[in-house]
């Protein structure tokens, strides 16, 4: 009887470990093959997902009753989410209650000649350094992109992983059945197009983008800014290391001038300001580029450049482009 005990408590802590391995695995399995989002990229911009093409690419999550059978079970996961990157690396984070577990690391996937399943090899990183091999499997339902995918830890080895041949619940001979098959759904790529978009997004600014005289002034020799969907901002501008945080509010409008826009900026943080100004963006290659002049205007500090009187109009023109800046865009 004692033996038999011991032998069913091995299975049970079997088991756990290779739930929770399963969990932190498939929640990293879903960074790396593709391109793309969040922090973190999805997709390049115009390039369209192709399950086919692209396997697991992108962003994803699971919940509900997506969730693996035993992840539940064991109180291991209710929720995850991952990010796989085109550079073959993977972001995400698994939740039970609200508890958060970051997960990191690399991927290889590979389509096998079974189906639509592919193989996914696994480096995770953290939370914890372990190897993971298994399969996925992608499939559309309107347009909705819907995953299937089973992994088990390989390196140190808690099972042995399932293949094409022996399909879902093949994992370790197919003793839990299905009961560490994860179902994942595809976060739609949000493609920019700076002609409907206009500022929306990350950027950046530094060298020779500067302002001349921002650096004249010793105001600023890099500067990174986000402009949320919800019409917020938050960013920081440097100067030899130190620090200056900026947020606030902003609405743009098109102009009818070319490809001009206007903006209008409630600045919250570091003071409470309203500036007016002007933007352009443009395209070289895959990279975003955008010509970009405010002013101050309460309180009063100058008269805003506008459309008709284009770059360098700010105050009358009396300071040419020198507080004109070029930022560009950062990849999604």
């Amino acid at each position: 009887m004692e033996k038999k005990l011991k032998k069913i408590m091995n299975v049970k802590n079997l088991i756990f470990t290779l739930a929770m391995v399963a969990l932190v695995c498939s929640a990293g399995m879903f960074s790396s093959c593709g391109s793309s989002d969040d922090d973190d990229e999805q997709e390049k911009p115009g390039v369209v997902y192709d399950h086919t093409k692209d396997g697991l690419v992108g962003k994803w999550y699971s919940s509900g009753s997506n969730v693996a059978p035993l992840f539940i079970q064991y109180a291991l996961a209710d929720s995850a989410y991952i990010v796989f990157k085109n550079d073959n690396t993977y972001v995400g984070a698994t939740f039970w209650q609200g508890a958060r577990t970051s997960l990191s690391g690399t991927y290889t996937q590979t389509k096998s000649s079974v189906g639509n399943i592919w193989t996914i090899l696994l480096h995770q990183t953290s939370p914890s350094s372990v190897t993971s091999e298994g399969i996925f499997e992608i499939t559309k339902s309107g347009d909705t992109y819907l995953m299937k995918y089973e992994i088990v830890q390989t390196e140190p080895a808690l099972g042995t992983a399932p293949t094409p041949e022996g399909g879902f619940g093949s994992s370790s001979g197919g003793v839990y059945g299905e009961g560490f098959v994860q179902k994942y759904i595809r976060i739609p790529d949000v493609v920019y197009d700076p002609t409907k978009d206009g500022i929306a997004g990350e950027w950046y600014s530094s060298g020779n983008n500067i302002a001349p005289l921002f650096i004249t002034y010793n105001l600023a020799d890099s500067a990174y800014i986000v402009f949320k969907n919800d019409n917020t901002y938050v960013g920081a501008t440097f100067w030899q290391g130190a620090r200056t945080n900026l947020s606030g509010t902003y609405i743009q409008t098109k102009s009818n001038v070319g490809n001009i826009w206007t903006i209008l900026l409630h600045q919250t943080l570091p003071s409470s300001v309203t500036s007016e100004g002007i933007f352009e963006i443009s395209k070289s290659g895959g990279t975003y580029l955008m010509k970009y002049e405010i002013v101050q205007t309460e309180p009063m500090l100058g008269t805003a450049p506008t459309p008709a009187g284009g770059f360098g109009s700010s105050s009358g023109g009396v300071y040419g482009e020198g507080f004109v800046q070029k930022y560009i865009r950062i990849m999604e």
